[in-house]
């Protein structure tokens, strides 16, 4: 991975632990959003080529989407448009 995809990961990431501890339920936000951001991505996967562009299936992206959920996703398209 790129190195600006990793920092840019990273800070959702922490700014993502940071909200989901403010909210008291951290564990179930959590959970909720890995499984909202892999279907997100599986159902892009699945539908993209209709719009004609498409997103490899791989483990890198597969844990984007699970560890951000759908900024996750959206970080995904974001670099395939870009690079």
């Amino acid at each position: 991975m790129k190195p600006v995809m990793i920092v840019l990961c990273s800070l959702f990431f922490i700014l993502y632990l940071y909200f989901a501890r403010r909210s008291g339920k951290m564990v179930r936000s959590i959970v909720i959003s890995a499984v909202v951001g892999t279907a997100l991505y599986l159902l892009l996967h699945i539908f993209g080529k209709n719009f004609g562009f498409t997103v490899p299936l791989n483990t890198y992206n597969i844990g984007v989407s699970a560890a951000l959920g759908t900024p996750g996703v959206v970080l995904i398209l974001l670099y395939r448009f870009i690079f």
